[in-house]
Order: C-alpha cells, then structure tokens, then sequence
C-alpha cells in the first residue's frame, strides 16, 4: 500500500442532518458525523477503496444510497433540500463504453463476479422445508426490512380499473376471472380481510398468448409497482442468481445427441409454497363476482411470477430436489440437475433412451409437486407427441428438419426516418442469438451505435442521427429479414459423440472494430467426419482509448479460451488434445 501525507487533504464536506440520522436509525445504521463537519484527517483511494467494501447496499430515497463498509456506513448520493454551497470531494467520472451495452451477450466469456449471492444460496437452503402437504416451502429472501414497504393499496386500485376496462373490451375477464377461480380452489391464494393495516397489494395485469400450448390468459403480477417516493417489493428483494448464464450451456447439451427433448413444468412458480409471515406482502384486488362491483381482497399463499426473486426460488427449489432424490432412478435425476432453465426441462438423448427418460422423469419431479408436461421431441418418437416448431431458450425449434433459427420479423416495425441511439440500441436487442451464427450480421448495428457515440456526442438518446448512419442502418434493416433463411443443424454431429475422435478447433480474430471468436467440433468415425459450429461470440472492439490489433487478438483469445472451457463442461467428454492444449487460430490481420 503507498501512503501520502499532505499538510491540507481537501476542504471540508456536508455532514449528515439529524433528520436524515434519525431515517437511517430504523435499519441500525448510526453516523459518525451528525451537524459537525470536521477537518479530513484521511483520503482513501479509489484503488484502495474496493479493499473496504462488503457488497452491502440500502436504498435510503430515490438520490441517496447507504454503503456499508469493514469502517462503517458512508452516504453516497443527493439529498433533497440540501442548501449546502460547499462541494463534496468524492468525484466519480465515468464515460459510457459502448461494449457495455451489449453484456447479454457476454454470457459464457466473462468471470462471474462476487456479487454477494452465496449468502442469498445459504440463507435460501437453510429456509427451504417440506411442509405438511408434502410440498416444498420457502421464504422470501428479504434484502431490505419488509417494515419499509409502505400497502400501495391505491396503486393497485387503479390498475384494477385499468386492468378490468381492457378485458372487458377484448372480452377476456371470464378467462382471466376464470384463472383465480381455479387458483382459489387449488389454495394458491386465499381471500382475506379488506384491510387489516399491514403488508403489501401488488397490481396486476392480463398476458393474453394465444399461441402457447396450454394457458393462453394468465395473470402477471408488477412487483415493481411503487407510489411517489416509495420503495416497491422487487426493490427490496434479493434477485439471486443470474440464471441466463446458463442458456448457452443448456444449448450445447440439447445438441449433443440424436433426439432434442423439451418440457415444461405446469404453472412451475406456484407449486412452492410461501411461509405464512410473507404472504401479507402478498395481496392483491380482485371482484367478488360477474357484476364487477365489489372489489375482495386476496394474497397469494405461492411464489408469485412477477417477483424479482421468483426464476431463482424456483431453480433453488429443483435443484435441491433433484440433488437430494434417493430413488432407483439416480441417472435419470442427475440428468435432469443439468437440464433446466427456471420452468424449462432442455436436453438430448439417443432415441432408444427416450422414452425411460420420459416416464422416469415425471415420476421423480411429481415427488416434489411438479408436473412435467408438454414433451416436444425431434426427430419423431412415438413415445411423445410432436410439434411441428417450439420455442427453445429464445430460438426456434423446427422439429420436422430438426433446425434452429431465430425470428426476426418484427425489426421491420421500426418507422422510417426516426432513427435514434435509443431506438438504435433497442432494435440490435431483439434478435437474441445466444449460439452466436448471426454473429456476422447482428455486429452491424452495435458498429453504428458506437460511431454514433463516438462521432455526434452531443446528440441525446433521442435526437435523430446523422443521414450518413440512419441510410447505413436502414440498409441493414432491409436485409436483416433474410436472417430468417439461416438454418444450423440442432444435432452437433450425425455421429455419435461417445464413439470415434473429437476434437475441438477454436478461431480468433479481430480488427480496429471489432474482435470474435468461434468454436467448430470435429468428429471422426471410420471415413466419415462431421464439422459443426458449436458456439461463437462477436464483441464490439473498447471505444475509451486505441487497442492495439496485437491486445486485441489477445482479447478475442481469451473469450475463445472461456468458451472452449464452457464446451467441454458441458458436454462431459473428452476431446482430442494437440501438444498440451486444443487447437487454437489466432488468423492474421488483414486491413480489409
């Protein structure tokens, strides 16, 4: 550590009124200087600063945030009404990289950061029960005090209105009564009091999906709803883990083998049970019958879709099932661990394995009140029905050619000649590629996006561009429709992978722009040898200060080399080894 002394630190600094001492009291926060500003004895670097932190956060209002550090708790932020002329000597400069935007599709390449979520696991597994109906219960895990959430009644009063206004216009509320009539009877929720003083009402709205194979009016509840200057339930809630981290894993195992297999848990999130002392956060307006004139009042007694924490209690709640089953059928539920995406069962199999994966598996997740349903092979079995195209962790699944492809229609929505860094950044956002075989074509828009920043600062998110950009993206728009055309085999290799030679071949590349990586896998039997993408990532080059094209291929090394690590992870193989590593390309730069 390097230590400088200076006769004069910095000037003084704002202290803490009482008022603002006496708000933090309530979450056992006590400030060290309260109305009294004295001199700054010691200045912690920002490259020291991380040393002190312990990850712990408490949104205080809407400008001002709590840190807590191994020193105490420090204030960062605005307090409203604050007439202090004197200037705070803690700066914090940052400038927008434009690679930033794109971290949905860092997932597989970057070191998964210390976020605090084992604490969350912990506290999670230690809460997690079998109750007396034999299904699994839990609790919510509180980031904040539950005290803070103020009943949000009106709130939730009003998106009734709303809510009812528009189902009876597209004469949907019988469907929509219909789902908490079935909910009521199956003790999903329960009526209670009007209004006993305490907890929480949550708003709620239709989702009407006439393409879904089952439920096609369901209830989704906004636990993000919030008054003026008040806190919503999401926000005092802990998320837990990033599941979309697991996407491009689960997809590289659903392509392993012959058969493609999907399923999908029937109304996953309410099949575990909530402990009695949340379900008061719980509550929500509904009408007591046809008329639509008095208003009841339910709460959910199940983890309710909608909440922060929902995808993550539920993953909890399988993976402990799964990983503490006892039965005969061990293979099958270990299989099972590595095949779920929160609700969504996704792996492969070869076809004579299908149909005992099929039955065991229902029999293992109805141990823990789980239904698996809506089984989708391909090719054919006779063991399971058949659909012609599914949906699969966000591609498209055509099983009758056993292909994936993603849709990508709706970027023609756009309006012609309102082209802005917003409507710029949220249209390269909707074609989600998590295999990355349109990795050439969606690197174009983030390309203008980053000229954009770069070349015309002082435009806002929503000033028009430039016609120069505007002309080169409406270009792209034209044509990205032909990305519907693009096809990858779901079957990585007609062969099968625990016969003959695999090897895995890794390629790097970059340029000024931009720097990628891809990963082939090749398979050998006899004298047939099969060549297949398995994964590829394309990154839009840092725009803060100039790489060198040396750094840059480094870069595109360093993803291929995380990539390779997540391949062989997931598949549980060996592959061939040239010398003491795989095969990497790192291919020379060309100007063009």
């Amino acid at each position: 550590m390097t230590t400088l002394t200076e006769k004069k630190i910095c000037g003084t600094i704002p202290a803490a009124s009482r008022e603002l001492s006496a708000q933090v009291k309530q979450w056992n926060i006590a400030l060290g200087d309260i109305e009294s500003c004295k001199d700054i004895h010691l200045l912690i670097g920002a490259d020291y600063a991380n040393y002190i932190m312990t990850g712990t956060f408490l949104n205080v209002t809407d400008g001002l945030v709590a840190i807590k550090t191994k020193l105490g708790w420090t204030l960062q932020g605005k307090v409203d009404g604050q007439k202090d002329p004197r200037v705070c000597t803690l700066f914090s400069k940052a400038e927008l990289d434009i690679a930033d935007l794109w971290n949905l599709e860092a997932i597989g390449i970057l070191d998964k950061p210390r976020d605090g979520t084992d604490e969350v696991i912990e506290s999670f597994r230690q809460n997690l029960i079998v109750n007396s109906e034999g299904r699994y219960e839990t609790t919510l895990p509180w980031k904040h005090d539950r005290t803070i959430l103020s009943s949000n009644k009106d709130l939730a009063e009003k998106r009734l209105f709303s809510t009812t206004k528009r189902l009876k216009a597209i004469g949907k509320i019988t469907d929509y009564d219909n789902a908490f009539q079935e909910w009521l009877k199956l003790g999903i929720i329960e009526e209670v009091e009007p209004d006993d003083g305490q907890g929480h009402y949550l708003a709620h709205h239709a989702v009407i999906k006439e393409s879904s194979l089952t439920t096609k009016t369901r209830p989704v509840f906004d636990a993000s709803a919030k008054g003026k200057n008040k806190y919503s339930l999401n926000a005092c809630l802990e998320k837990g883990v990033n599941l979309i981290e697991l996407i491009p894993t689960l997809l590289t195992r659903f392509r392993m083998n012959a058969v493609g297999i999907s399923a999908d848990i029937a109304k996953a999130f309410l099949q575990i049970s909530l402990k009695e002392s949340d379900r008061t956060y719980l509550k929500f307006l509904w009408w007591k019958d046809s008329e639509l004139k008095e208003i009841i009042t339910y709460r959910h007694c199940r983890v309710v879709f909608g909440l922060t924490c929902s995808p993550f209690l539920l993953a909890g709640t399988i993976k402990h099932h799964l990983e503490n089953y006892n039965g005969p059928w061990k293979e099958t539920a270990e299989r099972l661990l590595y095949s779920f995406y929160t609700d969504n069962c996704v792996t492969s199999l070869e076809e004579e394995e299908v149909p005992k994966f099929v039955s065991e598996a229902r029999e293992i997740m109805a141990m823990g009140k789980f239904d698996l349903r809506g089984w989708v092979t391909a090719p054919n079995s006779e063991s399971v029905p058949d659909y012609e195209e599914v949906s699969v962790l966000g591609l498209n699944w055509n099983t009758k050619d056993d292909v994936l492809t993603c849709k990508v229609e709706s970027l023609n929505t756009m309006k012609q000649g309102n082209i802005t860094k917003r409507s710029l950044l949220s249209i390269a956002h909707r074609v989600f590629d998590p295999i990355g075989f349109m990795a050439p074509t969606t690197l174009i828009p983030k390309l203008i996006l980053q000229r954009a920043w770069l070349t015309h600062k002082r435009h806002d998110w929503d000033d028009e561009l430039p016609e120069s950009l505007t002309t080169e993206f409406e270009n792209w728009q034209k044509e990205v429709a032909e990305l519907n055309n693009v096809k990858i085999p779901r079957r990585l290799s007609s062969l099968r992978l625990m016969d003959g030679k695999r090897s895995l071949h890794i390629f790097c590349d970059a340029s000024m722009n931009a720097y990628a990586t891809c990963i082939f896998m090749r398979t050998e039997k006899d004298d047939v040898v099969n060549v297949s993408l398995v994964l590829a990532k394309a990154r839009v080059a840092p725009s803060k200060q100039q790489v060198t094209i040396p750094r840059l291929e480094l870069l595109a090394a360093v993803i291929g080399t995380r990539l390779s690590r997540l391949v062989q992870d997931a598949h549980c193989l060996e592959f061939e080894r040239f010398g003491n590593a795989m095969r990497m390309h790192i291919l020379p730069y060309r100007d063009e």
